[in-house]
């Protein structure tokens, strides 16, 4: 047993969380705008004591600052974790350093009680908690975007549009998917369903807008629903009350679009984000045909699967 190996896993964290720390202090921000002094910086984050010292010392030595003389500068790798940069990564850092951390320092509370730590012990769910704090709620779906925005980029060379002339994305977030659909056919009609206080966190107006709940009713406005990332939040009782209100809102002959991981069909385990869902969400990744026997239980036949990155694939069924 390389002992020394083993010793550095126990600490892997402290390098996530310092970056995460700088994100949060928009220190990135800061350097990009000018404020590239220690000292200035100091200044306008009110710091006491030697703690952003030793913070920058460490983004220095990982290349994500680079020193010049008493001035800082951004690094390719940290030019993405400022707020406005096209690519930006910066909630997406800041993510998983909230409340999934939180989370899962409790990891054995969930194994022992089967259930979410937010469920078993803050009596409510991970997403009814959210839509309470606005800080939380904005680094989610920023978040959420960011990877929407990478994960989605050639959804539309991935899709056959032309039998179809309206698609809904249930859940769909910032509607970045969406965007990327309208871009490659813009004269079709695209819905964008969310819950009212997302719709206006983004505020964009370039998709129809219908806010609602998918736990109780989806409207019927378009041939072709999309599911995306959806279905792995839910345990399967819960997945069932979604997809069985998905199956009312599509009109005969009906196309539905599951976007998910399939843990079956990838090199990349996922181990580790079934027990992120665990304590969550109260959920797990499935496998393709867990998804395929679910959906079909609610009514829709099975079509396809095809894969859209090197994670998630596209699962097609047709409504009965």
């Amino acid at each position: 047993m390389d002992k020394h190996n083993l010793k550095s896993v126990f600490t892997e964290h402290w390098a996530y969380l310092a970056l995460s720390t700088a994100c949060e202090l928009d220190l990135f921000d800061y350097i990009k705008n000018g404020t590239s002094k220690i000292r200035d910086l100091n200044k306008v984050l009110k710091t006491n004591g030697k703690g952003l010292l030793h913070l920058i010392e460490f983004l220095i030595d990982k290349n994500y600052l680079i020193q010049n003389n008493n001035e800082l500068e951004l690094s390719s790798k940290s030019e993405v974790l400022t707020e406005n940069h096209p690519e930006s990564l910066k909630y997406a850092c800041i993510l998983w350093s909230q409340w999934h951390l939180d989370a899962f320092k409790n990891l054995k509370k969930s194994i022992l009680s089967g259930t979410s730590y937010f469920e078993k012990y803050e009596h409510s769910s991970y997403f009814e908690m959210i839509k309470n704090d606005k800080k939380e709620f904005k680094i989610y779906h920023r978040a959420m975007d960011e990877y929407a925005r990478d994960d989605y980029r050639n959804i539309a060379s991935k899709l056959d549009l032309n039998a179809y002339n309206s698609f809904i994305d249930i859940g769909g977030g910032s509607g970045k998917l969406l965007s990327y659909l309208q871009q490659a056919e813009p004269l079709k009609s695209y819905f964008l369903f969310e819950s009212p206080e997302v719709l206006e966190l983004f505020n964009d107006q370039s998709v129809n807008k219908c806010s609602g709940d998918f736990f109780k009713e989806i409207p019927k406005v378009a041939e072709v629903a999309i599911l995306s990332r959806v279905i792995h939040d839910w345990n399967d009782e819960l997945a069932s009350t979604i997809l069985k209100n998905v199956f009312n809102s599509l009109p005969t002959k009906g196309r539905l679009i599951v976007i998910e991981n399939c843990q079956d069909l990838t090199k990349t385990k996922h181990h580790l984000l079934s027990l992120n869902m665990l304590v969550m969400c109260n959920s797990h990744e499935r496998t393709s045909t867990n998804y395929i026997n679910l959906i079909e239980s609610n009514g829709f036949n099975y079509d396809s699967i095809s894969q859209l990155n090197d994670l998630q694939f596209i699962l097609q069924f047709s409504k009965k």
